[in-house]
């Protein structure tokens, strides 16, 4: 007998051996004889042992084996054993009930041994058996396969295979093979078929891999985590919750040493998240070459304390001149020892399984050159970005590859490194470019690895996105440096783009020589501007006409390059941070602004928008041009341009005119987004908007925003999934142990601000019956945030990317989530949480005074107060819910109420008999309308004096002081009052609220705010006694300050109208009786616990209505699972009793329904207590067949039977309530679920009937 063979056919035998004799004897027959057979006894408890040894005796001239183990339970156990023990180069695993024909093994053998590319060979199937019929299996498709097999288990494979993956697994009994052949795809190994029927398989009902038929969603799951670096991050979501328990991905034994480098400039503030996330790294074989490229800030010291605190780790620190990020990467690598080598941004962070597997992929395939992983953006934006699986065509024209991918050193060597032609950008897509062209291929971790922080002035790569003309320019050299990998077409065009770039040097050179110092000069007037100088302004606008000039005058083709070179950013500086003139205007000729836009070229038209831009406001444009005209590199700046709004407003009109410029803006952007043009360019407007949107403006007025915001809502989540972010969630099965309802509050902080306080009572005193977990964006240690956290059960700190945000609150299965931050204003991180669905139940309340316009938010809590408008729903997109009296109430938590503050009138220039009116009220609600109403008090009311305190750090950072107090002094001017007659307060540093009642308690009148009202504002004021004047308005914005007036009992403070509103503030500025009259009422209503300061009581308001939203969430769930109707039956049967019995009774049941509910609808619930609900089913089924057949009673379209699983007690309590009867009968077994509820629910006797 040979000792040896190519082909080992491995058969396990369990209990098989009526079919072990038929199984050997199809492979004895082979055409092809160079094989071995072994068979694997498997424990079996019949004659296998006996019927192997007699075909072994029989057949002396064929290599047969016995091995004999005890019994395994699994075919994955038996096939690894004889597989071990093989000798052949290709294994073919044959059950012990299945044959092959007599040239499979020849056909599959000649084909592996002529395709040195493919390691698997498998053919079409014969059924036999209970089934007779012809399987034709699908053509290998890897990506495929991972979701269906298309491989049966007895196929031909090379063994070098099986030792690769370490065999079969044995945690995926039924589909090992379907394991094993995904394993050994994703190890480099592919297949192909053979078209013909050459393997038959024996079709039972039983066997293992019925059972896997059965289980097959269970079985994929595992098979997930078996084999996780194959599959998306998508697909593990789903297999840990079909598992119910989260992936533990395993450790790699090759551990090679690992390269970071981290080029740093300037970025010292962001160095040591970076750095971290590399300590926490799961592979611990690196080293980090930080590389300071000539910093200016602290980046030096700081990465000398990390060496220090990270002393057991490898971190270096190298220093250099500036020369650039390309630069420092080289030097980086130069002091670089690892096989493998990472680029990492010193401003961003990789997941600590980014090297662990990337490494493993790297080292399994020969060929990869270098590993990319997705990308998620935090920071300044928020989004991700899967590359898709790596494929050179598409490669060639657009890099799948982040500069963060880990790459191998030899295929960076091979490359060349970076080309020093590249240094103006597109240099690691060059380098990548490189490496294909040297033989070494990519490949695409499906994982979102890297977190790539977004600053606000964009970064290194979008800045040359921006820049297109570069950025053509650039990817015409890769294609120049590397003409055999592309096309002559390709390589034609990148010439002609590099020659006409010469061209284009020549004839810019001169225009390009002056912009610098044009913007020198403008940066120094401005300054001076700022500081007061107006004689400034003539040189900016000298200035402003110069940069118009250029732009009339330059050619068409240059328009581009001019305005990424230096002409766009002096433009971008006119339009965004220098006020219009309108008296500039008329130096424009006729000729530039008046022509008729029909008779303009393309480029005429921008030419002519890009002038009115720096002259205009977006809403008296001269050259109106459609967004979908608008060229991709001006497209984010006219963006940002048309929904900023001006500093100011001089009048209500030419507010409401803006208004209705601005709705008809994002009416276009809606249609550019949703209804016209390319998925591109859809794609664009939707980033650009989410970027720069600002509705703030939108809050100053009176009119229904829902249509507004809910398109704002749908462009922001547009921009989410075209960025891979799934808002969508379906939420598991809540756990039934599960008592307390778990409430979330999310909110950017929790330390002292106007909206801490006011949702601090929504959850302070709130009862055991709730679970509170509060989120937050950072965490500082602030004594508030302790408070706020002591008032809850957990307190969590968001991850930084939205991705990790959003897992980390779903896997915290809550059932409600309060939105605790404005959501309504701009886009921000908050924002784009609110966009997913992260809760059963969402809301949000008075953080946002506006619908949030989000189909994901559920409800919105308001007031009768607050909304008392019978038509307030329909303001909303969400349903509104109005809880009695104000939904306002304040808490201050530890505040300790002291202020070192001394302030006097003296102090601030007042006399002591002025009339000092003041408000609160910030800078953005001061409009032309509260300012003329506030004017017109000043006009009557002799001696007085308006004390404003506008620039609060709720709304802004950076307010226009200087504009506004010029502005205010033009507006008192033109009033006849004099500019003496107001005082703007801006101290510094910013007063506690203590401070500010010091200098409230200098005033005689608070002056609320309108048509957006006060809430937190008005809280020092009263503290002080201090008389209020507000004017209520139909809706939550406009009626929030009344609200808190009317809880109070201070009605008479509170206006119908504007007018209305300067006479009262008149006559408490003129009737000194009458304001202490109200100081008085107000110090009454404060001394008696008042509402807006009454948590306790708050939160039994709160609770009460969470509680009525979480039964209603509970009872739509169980009506739908129920399907529960009008008319709601319910029998709980003892299924212990006897067969005839329970038919019979069940019979009757159904009789009486059809008697007392003819031809209505009705649905019958039934429990399954101590039974399978299969049996309970089967017995329905034969029952209603019965009465159909023999008494003609046919129940199809009017009875829906509903079969009771075990529930909680909430959800018991709300049956009950839905129940229209239960029915008693003579094999009862009553529920214990509902047993509380028998006395109270109506009961038919089926024996009284």
């Amino acid at each position: 007998m040979n000792s040896t063979a190519r082909v080992s056919v491995v058969i396990p035998c369990f209990n098989h051996a009526q079919y072990l004799e038929e199984s050997v004897g199809s492979v004895i027959t082979q055409s092809f004889q160079d094989f071995e057979i072994i068979i694997v006894d498997d424990g079996s408890t019949d004659e296998t042992v006996a019927v192997a040894n007699y075909l072994i005796q029989v057949n002396p001239e064929i290599q047969i084996r016995l091995i004999s183990q005890p019994n395994s339970g699994q075919p994955a156990i038996a096939r690894n054993r004889g597989i071990s023990e093989a000798i052949g180069e290709y294994i073919l695993p044959l059950d012990a009930d299945d044959r092959i024909s007599s040239e499979m093994l020849k056909e599959c053998v000649a084909l592996l041994d002529s395709r040195s590319d493919i390691g698997i060979v498998y053919t079409d199937r014969q059924d036999f058996g209970d089934c007779s019929e012809t399987v034709i299996a699908q053509d290998y498709d890897f990506l495929a396969l991972r979701y269906v097999n298309q491989i049966s288990y007895c196929a031909l494979f090379r063994r070098d295979i099986w030792l690769q993956v370490e065999g079969y697994k044995t945690n995926v009994k039924g589909c090992e093979y379907w394991d094993f052949w995904i394993a050994a795809g994703f190890h480099g190994y592919r297949g192909c078929r053979i078209p013909q029927p050459l393997f038959e398989y024996r079709n039972n009902s039983s066997g293992v891999y019925q059972d896997f038929l059965a289980n097959q969603s269970i079985r994929w799951a595992q098979i997930v985590f078996n084999n996780y670096l194959a599959y998306s991050q998508g697909d593990i979501l789903r297999a840990e919750a079909l598992l119910g328990q989260r992936l533990q991905p395993r450790r790699h034994p090759k551990t090679p040493l690992i390269s970071v480098v981290v080029p740093s400039y300037n970025h010292g503030a962001f160095l040591v998240e970076a750095i971290e996330s590399l300590v926490s790294q799961t592979y611990q074989n690196w080293e980090c070459i930080i590389v300071d490229d000539g910093s200016t800030d602290s980046t030096q010291l700081i990465a000398q304390r990390l060496t220090d605190h990270y002393s057991s780790s490898n971190i270096q620190l190298l220093t250099q001149k500036n020369s650039g990020v390309v630069q420092a990467r080289r030097n980086g690598i130069q002091r670089a020892r690892g096989e493998y080598i990472l680029f990492l941004d010193s401003d961003d962070k990789i997941h600590p399984r980014f090297l662990e597997d990337a490494s493993f992929l790297l080292s399994i395939y020969a060929d990869i050159g270098f590993v990319y992983t997705n990308l998620e953006y935090f920071g300044a934006k928020v989004g991700s970005v899967n590359y898709g699986t790596f494929d050179l065509t598409k490669f060639l024209e657009n890099n799948q590859a982040t500069v963060s991918s880990l790459f191998k050193r030899q295929a960076y060597e091979d490359a060349g490194g970076f080309k020093d032609a590249m240094e103006e950008g597109l240099e690691d897509w060059e380098l990548w470019v490189s490496m294909c062209d040297k033989g070494w291929m990519g490949y695409h971790l499906d994982r979102t690895y890297l977190y790539y922080r977004q600053h606000h002035q964009g970064s290194r790569l979008q800045n040359l996105l921006s820049r297109q003309s570069l950025l053509r320019r650039q990817k015409a050299k890769i294609i120049c440096f590397h003409e055999k990998l592309y096309s002559p077409k390709a390589i034609e065009k990148a010439r002609k783009e590099l020659e006409s770039y010469n061209l284009l040097i020549q004839e810019s050179t001169e225009l390009l020589n002056q912009w610098p110092s044009l913007s020198n000069c403008l940066a120094a007037a401005i300054n001076k501007f700022r500081q007061g100088n107006d004689s400034s302004l003539k040189k900016i606008e000298e200035i402003r006409v110069q940069v118009a000039k250029n732009w009339q005058c330059i050619p068409d083709h240059l328009l581009e390059s001019a305005f990424e070179n230096g002409l766009g950013d002096i433009s971008k500086i006119l339009i965004f941070q220098v006020p219009d003139s309108e008296a500039e205007k008329n130096i424009l000729s006729a000729q530039m602004l008046d022509q008729e836009n029909n008779c303009l070229t393309d480029s005429e038209k921008i030419k002519l928008l890009l002038i009115s831009m720096l002259y205009e406001r977006p809403n008296t444009q001269s050259c109106p041009v459609e967004i979908s005209q608008i060229p991709n590199w001006l497209l984010d700046t006219y963006l940002k341009y048309s929904l900023q709004p001006p500093i100011f407003f001089k009048s209500e009109a030419e507010s409401q005119r803006f208004y209705d410029f601005q709705k008809n803006l994002i009416d276009e952007i809606y249609e550019n987004v949703f209804e016209k043009n390319t998925e591109e360019h859809s794609q664009i407007v939707a980033l650009s908007f989410f970027q720069c949107e600002n509705f703030i403006h939108f809050y100053f007025n009176d009119r229904n925003l829902k249509n507004l915001y809910v398109k704002r809502a749908e462009i922001l989540a547009y921009a989410l999934q075209a960025s891979g972010h799934e808002l969508a969630y379906t939420f598991p099965e809540r756990q039934r142990v599960r008592q307390k309802i778990r409430l979330g509050i999310l909110a950017a902080h929790f330390t002292p601000s106007a909206e801490t306080f006011a949702v601090l009572p929504f959850y302070e005193f709130i009862s055991r019956d709730f679970e509170v977990i509060l989120y937050s964006l950072q965490w500082t240690n602030h004594p508030l945030e302790g408070y706020c956290q002591a008032s809850a059960n957990l307190a969590r700190q968001l991850p930084a990317d939205l991705q990790s945000q959003v897992q980390m609150i779903r896997d915290d299965d809550l059932d409600l989530l309060l939105f605790a931050s404005n959501i309504t204003a701009v886009t921000n991180q908050v924002t784009s949480l609110a966009l997913h669905r992260l809760a059963r139940i969402q809301l949000t309340s008075v953080a946002s005074v506006v619908t949030t316009g989000m189909k994901s938010i559920d409800y919105y809590l308001s007031s009768e107060f607050t909304d008392p408008s019978p038509s307030a729903e329909d303001h909303y997109r969400e349903i509104l819910i109005k809880l009695p009296g104000t939904v306002h109430c304040f808490s201050y938590g530890t505040e300790i109420a002291s202020s070192s503050l001394v302030v006097t009138r003296q102090d601030l220039g007042i006399k002591d008999e002025q009339v000092v009116f003041c408000s609160g009220a910030n800078f953005f609600k001061i409009t032309p309308a509260l300012l003329q109403s506030w004017l017109e008090i000043l006009q009557n009311v002799p001696n007085s004096l308006l004390l404003l305190m506008p620039f609060g750090p709720n709304w802004s950072n950076a307010y226009p002081k200087g504009y506004f107090q010029k502005y205010l002094q033009n507006a008192f001017v033109e009033a006849g009052l004099s500019k003496d007659q107001f005082l703007v307060l801006d101290p510094d540093p910013v007063p506690n609220r203590a401070d500010v009642k010091q200098y409230f308690k200098l005033a005689d009148i608070y002056l609320d705010s309108y048509p957006f009202a006060g809430t937190t504002s008005l809280i020092e004021p009263l503290e002080v006694n201090l008389p209020i004047v507000t004017r209520v308005g139909e809706y939550f914005r406009g009626a929030m300050g009344a609200g808190i007036l009317r809880a109070l009992g201070l009605v008479q403070m509170v206006a119908a109208d504007e007018a209305e509103y300067v006479r009262k503030a008149i006559a408490l500025g003129t009737d000194p009786s009458l304001n202490q009259q109200c100081r008085q009422q107000i110090a009454s209503a404060m001394r008696s616990n008042p509402a807006v300061l009454d948590s306790r009581s708050y939160a039994l308001k709160i609770e009460q209505a969470l509680k009525e939203l979480w039964q209603r969430y509970q009872r739509d769930q169980l009506a739908t699972r129920l399907k529960l109707r009008e008319i709601n039956l319910a029998v709980f049967l003892d299924w212990q009793s006897s067969e005839d019995a329970l038919l019979a009774v069940v019979s009757e049941i159904f009789r009486t329904i059809t008697s007392l509910f003819e031809n209505q609808e009705v649905t019958l619930l039934i429990n399954t207590t101590g039974i399978d609900p299969e049996e309970v089913e089967a017995a329905i089924s034969s029952v209603l067949l019965n009465l159909m057949m023999e008494e003609e009673i046919d129940m199809s379209d009017t009875l829906e039977i509903s079969l009771l699983e075990p529930m909680s007690d909430s959800e018991w309590e709300i049956l009950a309530s839905e129940l229209y009867a239960y029915i008693k009968t003579s094999c009862d077994n009553l529920e214990v679920g509902f047993r509380p509820y028998e006395e109270n629910c109506k009961s038919i006797s089926l024996e009284a009937i």
